[in-house]
């Protein structure tokens, strides 16, 4: 987000009321103990403030980013990297411990990534493309307990991640991290609650349950190793892989 625009858009979400905390926000393992009860009341309070910020439309140079639709073609792109990558270690073979684990796994978790994307993308995703463009829809992109919560009214601490997007995308954020967490709550209960709270379709929740399921960690770990981004022995890319796996876990 360009400097310009939190100015504009903190004054429209003061103007609902709700406090901006200045001050960097530092997210901790402490604030992901959650069960379903304290995941629920977090949910509760995302979607209030959405509601609250919701419509907002600024002027000229002070709009917030337009990410409908950036995280599906990233994730696609990504489907097809991985795809490349296990065909080549297929033709060539693996050299050290990681390409072993990809040639290894690399199949399911791509398959679970494709299906993730199958079904994100149904028959009812331009609709919800055009129901948030329609709205205004805002995602407040950093839902980390603790950035955004409740006490004599609504606050929050780091603005700088709001965007336009489809609702369903800080569900996803929320729920993907509580999960690579090891947070132990009932996903699709709680999505369920989350939809009803939207008065989304019932089609919403499949589309969150399946962005869940997409292997974050490991397309991540993939884009480390290809790109040599981590100053890393083979070995400490391997075992960067090997943690991912768990991360991810396994389909909810």
């Amino acid at each position: 987000m360009q400097k310009n625009k939190p100015c504009v858009f903190k004054e429209h979400i003061l103007s609902k009321g709700i406090k901006v905390i200045e001050g960097d926000f530092k997210d901790n393992d402490y604030s992901w103990k959650l069960d379903d009860n304290k995941a629920s009341e977090h949910l509760k309070i995302m979607v209030e403030l959405q509601k609250a910020i919701a419509g907002y439309t600024g002027v000229v140079g002070s709009r917030l980013p337009n990410c409908i639709g950036e995280q599906i073609e990233e994730s696609k792109v990504q489907v097809r990297r991985l795809k490349r990558d296990i065909n080549n270690l297929k033709n060539y073979g693996a050299m050290n411990k990681f390409e072993e684990i990809l040639l290894d796994k690399g199949e399911y978790f791509l398959e679970r990534a494709e299906g993730a994307i199958s079904i994100a993308r149904d028959s009812r995703y331009i609709d919800r493309i055009y129901r948030s463009m329609r709205a205004n829809e805002i995602c407040i992109g950093n839902v980390t307990p603790g950035n955004i919560g409740k006490k004599e009214q609504l606050f929050i601490i780091d603005i700088s991640r709001c965007s336009y997007n489809l609702l369903e995308f800080d569900a996803i954020s929320f729920f993907s991290k509580a999960k690579r967490k090891g947070c132990s709550v009932n996903f699709r209960k709680l999505s369920k609650e989350y939809i009803d709270e939207h008065s989304l379709e019932e089609k919403s929740e499949e589309f969150i349950i399946a962005m869940i399921n997409y292997p974050y960690e490991f397309m991540k770990s993939c884009s480390r190793y290809r790109s040599l981004k981590k100053n890393w022995t083979e070995e400490e890319y391997a075992k960067n892989l090997m943690e991912a796996m768990l991360k991810d876990g396994v389909e909810i």
